[in-house]
This record gives C-alpha cells, structure tokens and sequence, in this order.
C-alpha cells in the first residue's frame, strides 16, 4: 500500500579523522531545499553489498531499462512545510530542531496522512549510528477505503567506501544509509471504519509486528558521496511478508547522475566548497606527496625529488580552438581530477576522483558557450594539484 520510496532526502558530507573517513550528515549541507530539481534515472537492481568501512561499491555494468529520466522536485515554505515531487506522488515533510519527520503523502488515488510522523533523521547524523522510530498513519483509497499503516522503521548508516558509477567514474568517501521499515497496512470499507482501531501506541505496535500474519517489510540503501547533497544511488526491496515467509518481493533502483547536482544546483555553495577542497590521500600514496610535472598548486614539495612523477602531461587545442586537449600518462595508478574553473572560482566542468591505473589518456573539455577570457585548468592527482592557465 506505502510507496516504496523512502523519505529521507538528503546527501552526505564527509568529515575526515584518525584513520579514516569519518562521516555526517548535517541538515546544512545535506536537507532538502525547495526549488531544487534533480533528474532520476531508473537503473538495473543491484545487491546492496558489504557493510563496514572501506566497503568497494561497482555500478559500473548496471543497465538502464528503456526508460527516459523524469525529475524529482523540491518545494516549501521554509523548513515548516517541505515537499518533495516524485512523478505523480507529494510527500510531505517537517523539520522540527534537528529532527526530520514524513507528514504523509498523497497521488490521484491515495492519501496518507500521519497521524504520528515517522522520524526519517537526527542530524547530525554519523557513520555508525543508529535510530528507531514508530509511525502510524490514516488516509484514504479513492475514496472507497479507509486504510491505516503503522509501523516501524529503522535508519543505520552502516558503510562507507568507494562507489563506482554507471559509466565507471569513482566517487571516494562515500556513506550509505540503510533505512529498514517493517509495517502493517489495513484497509477496511467505510461502513466499517468507525468500528475499527486506529490509534497506536508503541505497544501496540510492536504486539502487532509480532502477531499479525500479513508484514510488510521495505528495504532501503542510499549511497550519499562528499560535496552533494542528494543521493547518487538508491535502491530499494519491498518484501511481503505471510505468517512471516516471504510471499512477493519488489525491487528497484536509481540513479541521480552528480553532474546534475554539480551544475544544475548552481547556489548549492556548502557542497561546491566540499568539492574543491583537496583531499588528503596519503592512504593511497603511503603518506607522501607526490611529485609530477606542470605548475603546482598544492603540496609542500618536501621529498617530491625523492618519488617518482605521478603524472606527466601536456595541454593543446582542438582545431577550431573550442575543446582542450589533456594528454597525460601516470606511471602508477592514481585517483585523478580534472575540473575547469573561471576567475571567480566557478566550477564549470570536469570529473572528480576518478581511479584510473597506470597508462597514457586522452581527455577533452569543451569551451563551448563560454565568454572569451582567462579559465584555469585544474588537476588534482592523489591529492596534489596542478593548474594550467587557458585563454580563450
């Protein structure tokens, strides 16, 4: 009966300490905004995978059914009143202090309306914790059937690790979130619904999660990456279950490609400082800066003498002057950025923390429609960066 679309809509920032990457979810960076839009592309099912730390995640062979992407819009008034647009169905939201809470949702045929919201987020929210919550809710079924959900549901952000994407670019310190819902939903004609009780406590709750025949269970992961703040893959399992066996499963899953969070949420200023930020890799260096030929922008250059060149490149033209031409070989493999800003520091194009192995590449960045003046070329190789001035 309950759309298996889960509520929490929010990315994930990546706060890094001790041995690792340590990350949280905040509502600053990462809550909903209105008049965000994102474009969602409906993806092959993939198992969600291993949880813990430096969990590696590929999407890189999933399909794409023949279907085109349609976009998921955010409005509101404020924090009070927050909704979210998902093809023919509204969701309904509140921030009350730190917490986020689903009011209900509503298409042309059904309505729901909590009458205990479901508690989606405590922010912050870190890699590790764990939160409970109990909801239940009334609403109508085209106004034929009173129908009644209650439940619980539970939100862990249980991995973090490397995500591959469809297309095979890496996003690096990436948390997922798995939110696990297990309701009952009753439906009842109208001449019986007075008769019936539609009030829950938590006790009553749990009793009827134990003892009902017919459960619902609904299995949701999202992947959030550092600098976005909506998720960049989802998937989602709908489980029926009957005296406890499962009966029927439903599954699915998405993509939210971040080159639309990157340049379609051009505002989005918390999240673009994230992105540019040089990262520390030392993990995948062995703890030394590495060298390399060009201008550099980062490092301290201590012991660069000492280690081979981690990239040796050269920039050119295409012919009619609109596209840079990146030749460059790595002699290891390296984590590898590539971005084109303007002089107000505006990201304009470019790819971030991709894992590419030893070898020489060839890579275009296109100048189409941009003004004539000075552009800066930045690359980022395991953590050091380099920059190129470009003149158009």
């Amino acid at each position: 009966m309950r759309p298996t679309i889960l509520f929490i809509i929010m990315a994930a920032a990546c706060l890094r300490a001790g041995n690792g990457a340590a990350q949280t979810l905040t509502w600053a960076c990462n809550g909903m905004r209105p008049g965000d839009c994102l474009a969602k592309q409906e993806i092959q099912y993939v198992e969600p995978g291993d949880s813990g730390r430096q969990a590696l995640w590929d999407f890189s062979s999933v399909e794409f059914p023949d279907k085109k992407p349609y976009h998921l819009r955010y409005d509101g008034v404020g924090d009070s009143l927050l909704f979210a647009c998902d093809r023919n169905t509204l969701y309904r939201y509140s921030l009350q202090g730190d917490s986020l809470l689903c009011q209900g949702f509503e298409s042309r045929s059904l309505s729901m309306h909590y009458r205990h919201p479901e508690l989606l987020a405590v922010f912050p929210f870190a890699f590790g914790q764990r939160q409970e919550s109990y909801f239940h809710g009334n609403g109508d079924y085209g106004g034929l059937l009173f129908l009644t959900c209650f439940g619980k549901s539970v939100a862990e952000a249980d991995a973090c690790g490397t995500l591959v994407l469809p297309g095979g670019d890496t996003l690096r310190h990436v948390l997922r979130v798995h939110h696990r819902q297990l309701q009952v939903e009753k439906q009842y004609p109208y001449p019986f619904m007075e008769a019936r009780d539609t009030v829950f406590s938590p006790d009553s709750i749990e009793h009827h999660l134990a003892a009902d025949t017919f459960r619902v269970q609904i299995d949701t992961y999202r992947w959030y990456a550092d600098g976005y703040r909506y998720p960049i893959i989802e998937t989602a399992r709908r489980t029926t279950l009957l005296l406890g066996e499962e009966h029927s499963r439903m599954e699915h899953a998405f993509f939210y490609p971040p080159e639309e969070q990157r340049y379609g949420l051009e505002d989005d200023f918390e999240n673009r400082i994230k992105r540019e930020a040089p990262k520390d890799d030392a993990a995948d260096t062995g703890g030394k800066k590495a060298a390399g030929r060009g201008n550099p922008a980062g490092g301290d250059g201590e012991g660069a003498a000492d280690a081979a060149p981690p990239i040796d490149y050269s920039v050119g033209r295409s012919a009619d002057g609109n596209e840079i031409i990146l030749d460059y070989t790595l002699a290891a493999g390296a984590t590898v950025s590539i971005m084109l800003f303007d002089m107000q520091s505006r990201q304009l194009s470019g790819s971030i923390g991709v894992r590419e192995l030893a070898g020489q590449y060839r890579k275009s960045i296109p100048l189409y429609g941009l003004m004539p003046g000075e552009y800066t070329l930045r690359i980022v190789v395991n953590g050091t960066a380099y920059g190129e001035k470009i003149i158009k």
